[in-house]
């Protein structure tokens, strides 16, 4: 009979990595993360598109009289589509600065692991024609919606990276740092009514037991990155490249070697337009 594997007492660099994180996942628990993930994400794109909607439906009626003038008058509607096509091509996001890494590593004389691509399983959803975007490989997510003059919808994109890992002893406190960088770009501008526009990252850990069961949501940290609203002939904006997700968003867990771990890194953005561009 074979014996069972001893992760540790396989002393190579390879096996030190391997002891650190412990069993992969397989697909099963892989795709149960991520339906959590998604079902995180669709209350939160739930929950804002119902907000949304009401908070306009008030706003435009009271301010419908101002509306209707500017509507009917043939310079103004001539103006605002002219402004359209020009904002159409504002707003593009850069790539941001990625750090050379040349793989894995375990820091000498300590217990640190440099997870680097390929991650181990990605995660993309998009509501009413977000565009987002996620390849494990090389370790770029994108999270991207637009949308112009769409009659009262809310557009919205998700994206997350993850790995898994198992603690390598009874009890562990573990410190998870994402040494992730990002750039973003929005642009709001409404037309007699409103435009809205949030972006954020965020952090959730999952776990099972080590029969795949008792299946919990750990943790769930969200990072703002800006959340705007403009009215009436408003416009704002912003764009930062190659930023990084700041050093007080670690955070330490005790883990237990009896429960398998999933880590996400995650980007959700939303954009909701009456008669504007966002």
């Amino acid at each position: 009979m074979a014996r069972p594997y001893d992760r540790t007492r396989d002393n190579s660099l390879r096996g030190r990595i391997d002891a650190l994180r412990g069993v992969s996942l397989g697909k099963k628990l892989i795709n149960q993360s991520r339906s959590a993930l998604r079902t995180a994400y669709q209350e939160w794109h739930d929950t804002k598109a119902v907000f949304y909607s009401d908070a306009a439906r008030d706003i435009n009626e009271a301010s419908a009289p101002v509306t209707a003038l500017i509507e009917n008058d043939p310079r103004s509607t001539k103006s605002l589509y002219r402004r359209r096509q020009i904002e159409k091509k504002l707003s593009r996001v850069k790539k941001p600065a990625v750090p050379s890494w040349s793989g894995d590593a375990v820091v000498p004389g300590s217990l640190i692991v440099f997870k680097a691509p390929p991650y181990d399983f990605d995660f993309v959803d998009n509501n009413n024609g977000g565009s987002s975007s996620a390849i494990a490989r090389t370790g770029d997510m994108t999270a991207f919606c637009n949308t112009f003059g769409s009659g009262s919808q809310t557009r919205s994109g998700a994206t997350g990276m993850g790995v898994y890992f198992q603690p390598l002893h009874r009890r562990s406190l573990v410190r998870f740092s994402p040494f992730v960088t990002y750039s973003y770009a929005w642009y709001i501008r409404s037309s007699g009514r409103q435009a809205i526009s949030r972006g954020m990252l965020g952090l959730q850990l999952h776990s099972w037991d080590l029969s795949g069961r008792n299946f919990r949501r750990e943790l769930d940290v969200q990072i703002p990155l800006w959340q705007d609203r403009t009215t009436g002939f408003d416009t704002d904006g912003d764009a930062a490249d190659s930023l990084i997700i700041p050093p007080a968003q670690s955070r330490y867990f005790f883990l237990s070697e009896a429960r398998l771990y999933a880590h996400w890194v995650y980007a959700w953005v939303m954009v909701y337009a009456d008669e504007g561009v966002s």
